[in-house]
């Protein structure tokens, strides 16, 4: 029952209570089969199959079978469905949910933006103090008067500066800050901003050198806590690059190859004659971060993204030592090994069936790309959507 607060985070104020206090495992190790559903037809069906698979799994079907035949998350299909541990925050709420407050071996289905699955969880962690809080939220939003004033400000500046030189000008003399972005037509978000499709749609209906307008024509977007008003400074024709195109582009793929090499170098300096992972981070100036799961089947790594290069490295390591610098798609990593849990031999027949499905999955997908390049189809859905 200690509270906490008032304090000021996120544009809000917050009053927290401690409402339980309870022993929870920190982690859980689970397994689960993904049904992916697309369409609410599908939904009845998925949940359906989702029941009778938890009926034969609770009277002693084999799980990983299942999830090879059934589960659509290729990534764990081929381990049989297993996630390995995972703490709190590492999965979408509703199957943590599932997987922390099962019995051990307990088998629950849960629905996610993903699909429905149907978890089981095997192991659980030593449980530890947690607590839950509650948290009374009062959003500091701006007044109508505000919103008045900026908008009368947004609006004064569209009117002065109603061209591209004007505007440029406009922002060195008011000490403004321009923000760049790079759209392609059929994007729905810009970073930043919110509910930015009719900005995106607005750049492609102008010219260079315009100041884009809604289709009220005004000058002034409107986007969540925003007014916005954007310049048309640049656009690429479909086809082959113009030689300054490519220039820009491949000088800065060499600028990032350069960096990586200059990184690879001073990691390795910075790596010789240690063992432990720390004293290479304190050494450049960095931090460790840790990731758990990391399977050779996949291509990311949670916190960092696509990074095959880094995954296929770690998963041909043996644990507790330092791999050499590892150049990465966002940047230079040395890794080390902490653990190891081998896979089950999925046997040859579990192994066709999972190859079996992901050549039907590739097979479909390539007939309708097929089908819709012989149609000659024009995507036009971008100016109307």
């Amino acid at each position: 029952n200690a509270v906490y607060g008032p304090y000021f985070e996120n544009d809000a104020y917050f009053l927290a209570k401690v409402d339980t206090l309870a022993m929870l495992p920190d982690s859980v190790k689970a397994r689960h089969i993904l049904l992916r559903v697309t369409t609410q037809e599908e939904l009845a069906g998925a949940q359906k199959l989702a029941d009778s698979l938890k009926t034969v799994i609770e009277k002693g079907a084999d799980f990983s079978v299942l999830a090879l035949q059934y589960s659509t998350d290729q990534g764990s299909a081929v381990n049989g469905g297993d996630l390995g541990w995972f703490g709190r925050g590492q999965m979408v709420k509703p199957f943590e949910d599932a997987a922390f407050n099962n019995a051990k071996n307990e088998v629950s289905i849960a629905i996610s933006q993903f699909g429905i699955h149907v978890v089981q969880t095997t192991d659980k962690g030593k449980p530890t103090l947690q607590a839950q809080v509650a948290f009374l939220v009062h959003n500091v939003v701006p007044s109508t008067r505000t919103e008045q004033e900026i908008y009368g400000e947004a609006s004064k500046f569209a009117s002065a500066n109603n061209t591209s030189e004007k505007f440029n000008a406009a922002i060195v003399a008011e000490k403004l800050n321009k923000r760049v972005a790079s759209v392609r037509e059929t994007d729905l978000n810009i970073v930043g901003l919110e509910n930015a499709r009719i900005l995106v749609r607005a750049a492609y209906e102008a010219n260079v050198g315009d100041v884009l307008k809604t289709s009220q024509e005004s000058p002034i977007f409107e986007l969540g806590n925003n007014f916005v008003i954007a310049v048309l400074t640049k656009a690429t024709e479909e086809g082959e690059a113009t030689f300054e195109d490519a220039k820009t582009r491949v000088e800065l793929a060499v600028l990032k190859q350069k960096k990586a090499e200059m990184l690879v170098k001073k990691a390795a300096g910075a790596a010789e004659g240690k063992t432990d992972l720390y004293s290479v981070a304190n050494a450049l100036g960095t931090d460790v971060k840790n990731a758990a799961n990391v399977d050779f089947n996949g291509f990311s790594i949670p916190g960092l993204g696509m990074e095959p290069a880094l995954v296929g490295t770690v998963t041909s390591m043996d644990a507790n030592k330092l791999s050499r610098p590892v150049e990465g798609n966002n940047g230079v990593y040395i890794a080390m090994v902490t653990s190891v849990s081998q896979s089950p031999d999925p046997g040859v027949k579990n192994e066709q069936t999972r190859l079996a499905q992901s050549m039907f999955y590739r097979a479909t997908s390539q007939a309708v790309e097929s089908q819709r390049k012989k149609a000659e189809i024009t995507d036009k859905r971008a100016k109307f959507y």
